[in-house]
């Protein structure tokens, strides 16, 4: 009798063992739902569809969705979101991932699949330009000082593209055996940045197409961020390494370190997947998978606030991608916008 209970209670603990990580994880997740220091202001539905990208424009007027099959739309936000335009590739260009980016302050959008590019007035919502490019896009930044865009190429190349005449205005060199991976062209157009397959980022002048600096990280660049003045920059690669540099130095200010942030027990992976400094450059707010938003110091690298996106439902273990976020005027709250094509404002203070 005394083996078969002592043999009841071992089963019942081996249960509880082979169990203890997904217990562990809901404590955790409620007690990073109950202390999370961000309260949800207001919310915006921007659509139906599931989107793959989104841009949030620098006066946080507007919003740019690529949804999934469906045309990309510019939203205007306000006590609701209104749809201002709607756009799509003609009917006889064959198109798969379309790829986006916003210019507000030169009213303009881009659109490019494949070798094609559009460019959309986001005053009257027309066609300003349409081109063909002797290669296809897999990246593209815009300015927004004038109409230039910053292109990385299939075979990992780099060029500049007038998007007045659709000519190339300035190929940058970068090495076959170390192609391109992401590109990052500052708010003022003085700077942008090329980071590539072996771990080093080449920042640039771009008004004189020289090269500053070269930084080595080590490991595959994954994301890369200016300031809104363009003087700094952040740095990640695949692994979540997270780090914020001096562009005309090059010196580092800091390294991201996730103090304190419960996440990190819970092992979600931390690469940056999108990312906006506040104006003053004093915080950087990050994005990462599972719907993570981290608000960070910027000279310490340290966090200052963290909570996680909530899932649609209770019953949905998975959590919405923050496609882009950005500060508002004040960096008293933070504007967030998700794969569900939702946007919400969250109070820091």
């Amino acid at each position: 009798m005394r083996d078969k209970v002592s043999l009841k209670w071992a089963c019942i603990l081996i249960t509880l063992i082979k169990n203890i990580k997904y217990i562990l994880g809901l404590a955790l997740s409620v007690l990073l739902l109950a202390c999370s220091p961000s309260e949800q202001q207001k919310t915006w539905q921007l659509g139906q569809n599931v989107s793959q990208q989104a841009h949030i424009s620098k006066s946080i007027r507007y919003i740019l969705t690529t949804p999934t099959n469906a045309p990309v739309e510019l939203w205007q936000l306000g006590r609701s979101a209104q749809g201002k335009f709607a756009w799509r590739f003609p009917n006889n260009i064959a198109t798969g991932y379309t790829l986006t980016d916003l210019a507000t302050p030169q009213a303009y959008a881009v659109m490019a699949n494949g070798p094609y590019i559009i460019v959309w007035s986001t005053r009257t919502g027309k066609s300003l330009a349409f081109w063909k490019l002797p290669f296809n896009i897999r990246e593209i930044k815009t300015s927004q000082t004038n109409q230039l865009s910053l292109i990385r190429t299939e075979y990992g190349e780099v060029k500049m593209i007038n998007l007045r005449t659709g000519q190339i205005d300035f190929s940058i060199p970068t090495a076959k055996t170390d192609p391109a991976t992401h590109i990052s062209l500052a708010e003022n157009s003085h700077y942008f940045a090329v980071g590539t397959q072996s771990g080093r980022v080449h920042l640039w002048n771009m008004k004189s197409k020289t090269l500053l600096h070269t930084l080595k990280l080590g490991k595959k660049v994954s994301f890369l961020k200016f300031s809104s003045h363009g003087n700094k920059i952040l740095t990640s690669t695949y692994t979540g390494l997270s780090q914020i540099w001096y562009t005309r130095s090059g010196k580092l200010i800091s390294t991201l370190k996730a103090n304190g942030d419960l996440y990190k027990i819970r092992q979600v992976s931390a690469p940056v997947t999108a990312a906006r400094f506040s104006t003053t450059d004093r915080l950087l707010a990050t994005a990462s998978p599972g719907g993570i938003v981290r608000v960070w110091a910027v000279k310490s690298g340290y966090i200052h606030r963290h909570w996680q996106i909530p899932s649609p439902s209770f019953w949905a273990r998975k959590h919405p991608t923050v496609l882009d976020l950005a500060f508002t005027s004040k960096a008293k709250s933070i504007i967030t916008v998700t794969s569900e094509n939702k946007a919400a404002l969250w109070r820091l203070n």
